[in-house]
């Protein structure tokens, strides 16, 4: 079967989906392979999604499982695996540290298939919030590049096999000192950039992740400005493009576009009583079909989603919600990026 897949790759991106399964049925049947259109489906979706993806190009951007390789791009995009690559071109091994870095300071958009377990994955989203908190500035980025730089050059030098420790060399006075004086506050004062670079600088110190990396791109930086190189400055580019890129709020339309990437698969071929748990709402649904939610549906879910990430949807000028006309962008968007126009 796969063979006679494969014999079509060149006619059926010139298809609709519905067309694309059918073909392959066919196909089947001829082969005398007694299967049912969902067993065809799924054996499209598998050739689809376990090939080398250059080799199925064209066939991926007409297949109806377009949407998810588009999201699965976009989700390494926002978690910042495309940086490591940019800042270390040559070095494969910095670009691992990097991006172990990147993962430690927090991505909310890391699969969970891959992630930590629930208690690292809470410790990386406050850790993630107090970063943006302090990033909000137009020069956060740069301070607190600056800062997490100076910590790592002034990190005490240890002889092998001695023991270095943490606790007592960074005691709770040392960070309070820390702390205060990159802000510029008093002795007894505190607020909430304080609270979140107090959280920044204890995990830092403290958590074996991210202050093992840390010191190998320190190391790093240290050995190439003995060679007379930019390492130092290199290593704040980096931490600074790292901040910015963890600070980055993305538009409105981006937004909506994400939350249809994310949520596509659920959002198809409801039940009248899936409609009406997922959408209260809207109270009792007369239409007793099996459908997939309406334009007005998802938008109404996308509100509430948004919501719930403290990310409201803003105004226009003219203080008017403009969700509805944004929504209608962000899908011409997304059939732009997908091919679909």
């Amino acid at each position: 079967m796969e063979t006679a897949v494969g014999k079509l790759v060149d006619e059926l991106p010139k298809h609709p989906s519905r067309e694309q399964l059918a073909l392959v049925h066919a196909e089947a049947l001829k082969l005398g392979l007694n299967t049912t259109h969902e067993q065809v489906e799924n054996e499209l979706e598998r050739f689809l999604t376990f090939q080398e993806r250059p080799d199925n190009a064209t066939l991926l951007k007409a297949s109806p499982w377009c949407n998810y390789f588009a999201n699965e791009k976009h989700i390494f995009e926002q978690a910042g695996t495309n940086l490591p690559y940019k800042l270390y071109p040559r070095d494969p091994d910095m670009r691992l540290v990097l991006g172990s870095v990147i993962g430690e300071f927090g991505s909310l958009e890391i699969w969970r298939q891959v992630s930590p377990p629930l208690h690292v994955r809470r410790l990386q989203r406050a850790l993630y919030y107090a970063v943006r908190r302090l990033c909000k500035p137009k020069d956060g980025p740069e301070k607190l590049a600056a800062f997490v730089q100076n910590l790592l050059e002034t990190w005490p030098q240890i002889p092998a096999g001695m023991e270095f420790d943490l606790e007592n060399h960074f005691n709770t006075d040392k960070r309070r000192d820390l702390v205060r004086g990159h802000l510029g506050l008093e002795k007894l004062e505190s607020n909430k950039e304080a609270r979140a670079l107090w959280r920044v600088l204890h995990a830092v110190i403290f958590r074996d992740e991210l202050r093992g990396s840390l010191l190998r791109l320190a190391h790093d930086a240290d050995m190439r400005a003995k060679q007379r190189r930019k390492g130092w400055e290199h290593l704040r580019h980096a931490l600074k493009t790292v901040f910015k890129h963890i600070r980055r709020e993305a538009p409105d339309e981006a937004k909506f576009r994400n939350f249809e990437r994310s949520n596509f698969p659920h959002m198809r071929k409801l039940t009248r009583e899936q409609r009406m748990r997922l959408l209260p709402e809207l109270g009792n649904d007369p239409d007793h079909s099996v459908r997939d939610l309406t334009k007005k549906e998802r938008m109404i879910l996308a509100a509430r989603y948004l919501k719930k990430t403290r990310t409201a949807l803003k105004k226009d000028a003219d203080g008017k919600n403009s969700f509805a006309t944004r929504y209608g962008r962000a899908m011409k968007d997304v059939r732009k990026e997908l091919g679909q126009d």
